[in-house]
């Protein structure tokens, strides 16, 4: 297959753009365990925006940026929602992988 790199989990060197035939690598992280996950909060009534991580959901987050690692993730751009647990998710993520959250 063109373009089939054998090292396809190793960061792309330089400045984190893939080269021309290079495979551009995707990791998807969904937020960590919510409060309206277990049944601590009703999001209808306390705003879906609102609903906080618990410390299960900061310490799965904090293992996902440990996982991906510093390597990829300095280097990545970053989407998130507005919501505060995907916030909270992507500021454990980074702590995770030793990257500044600013």
């Amino acid at each position: 297959m063109a373009g089939w790199q054998e090292d396809w989990d190793q960061p792309i060197p330089g400045n984190g753009r893939a080269e021309e035939g290079q495979p551009v690598i995707i990791k998807l992280v969904r937020h960590g365990q919510s409060q309206s996950n277990i049944g601590e909060v009703d999001a209808t009534w306390h705003g879906d925006h609102l609903v906080a991580l618990t410390p299960k959901g900061e310490t799965q987050a904090l293992m996902a940026g440990m996982s991906i690692g510093h390597d990829f993730v300095s280097r990545a751009m970053a989407y998130r929602s507005p919501y505060l647990r995907t916030r909270q998710t992507m500021n454990h993520l980074l702590a995770g992988a030793a990257c500044p959250s600013h």
